[in-house]
């Protein structure tokens, strides 16, 4: 009996191929035949997708390609039909013959192009035969010898002898020479290979970015009552949902006819604020990193040269309200991300000025992280001050709705910040790896780790950011243009090229990537190590892999020790 790959007929199978299925399987001819059912082949080896019937691997021989036809088998001025039992009738693109050939062919290339053109797979011998399972050989013709096609009857008498002698197998083990035990098996495990394959990191981590997405139960309360106060400051840690929660404002408040202004601080998350607010319907949001929304309108107004003052300095805010004092542009509401990183008095003035007049509430909304994410200056003065002038309404979201529950209970062991919650639904996802090197040279080699890990895993290089504190002149990719199989790229490079973008903290700050690797930290007892690295961490949503120099591993765990203590007094 053969061994059938598959072991069953599919049930959809044509009955024809059935049978000789069954004949295959039986005869006892067979006894040391591997034979394959309904072999497909890839376009990319014929420019259209292929199948054989049937492959038979005959052992000091080689591959025998077997088409099937059944039923009633007719050819008319060189057109080949078919009729099956139920009196339908089906015409061929080419002969059965020519079908036989053309699959043996394209076999052939798929071995040669796996196996290169000489090698011993690529030169197995090859043949092909036809079997008619209800009808009898047609005439003789220059298209077929008699030899290469099995009709009914030599059915009756058992196919399989004729079968091995196929005159184009034959033909091709005098060329070529009989086949080796180990090249046929090397053939067998790339015709149909049996494999296992468990699903990858990235790909089982799917179901947990997927529960990233949408508003939580604080955010809808916040959107519930945001819409009757003149002003709103809205407080939270990172992964709490703030950037989202002022998109879905502005959205909404655009949708009922108002002009929405949205800006941020950080350059990259503005420009991401701008290209969601392009896809609302209403057209009515103007969106983006605020120093480059009053560039524009600082030169339009003739007020300032940009090379004559700094971009941050507070005479760029001064100037700016200036020049929209001098014009007629007014917001209905405007809202503001990373708050906490402006410099207040300056940001007020402004946006005072930028505001419609009478305000119809909701008119000034604020959103912040003043815990831990203020990167740019003194977060408590800013806070006071803010709520000092606009007497806002204040709102605090609790709840991390970004980070799986290892990375959030990890960034509140470094950097002390138990505030935020992470509920039980959160995912729980993958540990957070720490690969320590010991003199930075070797970071190199540490981060090629990290990223060889993350390929293992399954994940894309789009899914992966490096970040760390300096800029790429100063960092541990200078110079690389590819690490652990990956291509490295800046930021500004994405839309040109696929990669692993490499960007600073500060940079990416209120943005986010399902797989983060952290790069020169050096924790060290002072706020801007605590700020940093709690920007770093929560950046990542579902994996994160830190590397870290040998010395500090003292300051991570008098971290822990001091932070998990506070936790629990």
């Amino acid at each position: 009996m053969a061994r059938m790959i598959p072991d069953r007929v599919d049930p959809a199978s044509p009955s024809s191929e059935a049978r000789v299925f069954e004949l295959l399987r039986d005869d006892p001819a067979t006894r040391s035949w591997t034979v394959y059912h309904s072999l497909g082949l890839s376009s990319a080896y014929t420019g259209a997708y292929g199948e054989i019937d049937f492959v038979a691997m005959i052992p000091g021989q080689g591959l025998l390609c077997i088409e099937v036809k059944g039923g009633r088998v007719e050819c008319r001025q060189g057109v080949w039909t078919t009729t099956n039992r139920s009196g339908g009738t089906s015409a061929y693109r080419r002969s059965p013959f020519l079908q036989a050939r053309e699959g043996m062919f394209k076999l052939v290339a798929a071995i040669r192009d796996r196996f290169r053109a000489h090698s011993p797979e690529a030169l197995c011998p090859t043949g092909w035969a036809v079997i008619f399972t209800d009808a009898l050989a047609p005439p003789s013709s220059p298209e077929f010898r008699r030899e290469e096609l099995i009709d009914v009857n030599d059915l009756q008498r058992g196919p399989c002898a004729l079968l091995q002698a196929s005159p184009s197998l034959a033909a091709a083990v005098k060329s070529f020479g009989e086949p080796s035990a180990s090249t046929l098996a090397t053939l067998a495990g790339f015709l149909r290979p049996d494999f296992d394959r468990v699903a990858t990191l990235a790909t089982t981590m799917w179901d947990a970015e997927r529960r990233f997405i949408g508003l939580t139960e604080d955010q809808y309360d916040v959107l519930d009552h945001v819409a009757g106060n003149d002003a709103v400051l809205v407080t939270g840690g990172a992964g709490t949902g703030k950037t989202m929660l002022a998109l879905e404002l502005a959205r909404r408040l655009a949708s009922e006819g108002r002009r929405v202004l949205l800006a941020c601080f950080n350059r990259e998350l503005g420009l991401w604020l701008e290209t969601r607010a392009k896809e609302t319907p209403s057209g009515n949001i103007t969106a983006g990193p605020l120093h480059r929304l009053l560039r524009p309108r600082i030169e339009t107004a003739g007020l300032l040269a940009e090379a004559q003052v700094p971009i941050f300095d507070t005479a760029w805010y001064e100037a700016g309200a200036l020049a929209v004092s001098a014009s007629d542009e007014r917001f209905d509401s405007i809202i503001i991300d990373e708050v906490q990183d402006f410099p207040a008095g300056p940001l007020l003035d402004l946006l005072e000025t930028w505001q419609r007049q009478p305000v119809a509430p909701p008119g000034i909304c604020l959103f912040g992280d003043f815990s831990r994410q203020a990167l740019y200056g003194p977060a408590e003065e800013a806070r006071a001050l803010l709520r000092q002038r606009l007497h806002p309404a204040l709102f605090q979201l609790r709840r991390n709705c970004r980070n799986t529950r290892r990375i959030a209970a990890e960034t509140a062991a470094l950097t002390g910040t138990f505030d935020v919650k992470v509920s039980d639904e959160q995912p729980g996802g993958p540990s957070v790896e720490r690969i320590f090197f010991d003199i930075p040279a070797h970071q190199q080699r540490a981060l090629d780790r990290a990223l060889q890990t993350l390929r293992a895993e399954g994940f894309n290089g789009t899914d992966i950011v490096i970040l760390g504190p300096r800029r790429t002149e100063g960092s541990v990719v200078a110079g690389l243009s590819s690490c652990g199989g990956y291509r490295i790229v800046e930021r500004d490079e994405r839309h040109r090229t696929a990669g692993v973008i490499y960007s600073t903290i500060q940079a990416f700050k209120g943005l986010e990537s399902p797989a983060v690797v952290l790069v020169d930290l050096e924790p060290r007892p002072d706020h801007d190590t605590d700020a940093l690295l709690y920007v770093g961490m929560t950046r990542a949503r579902t994996r994160l892999i830190m590397i870290l120099p040998e010395n500090c591993r003292a300051e991570i765990a008098r971290r822990e020790r001091e932070n998990l203590t506070a936790a629990l007094s």
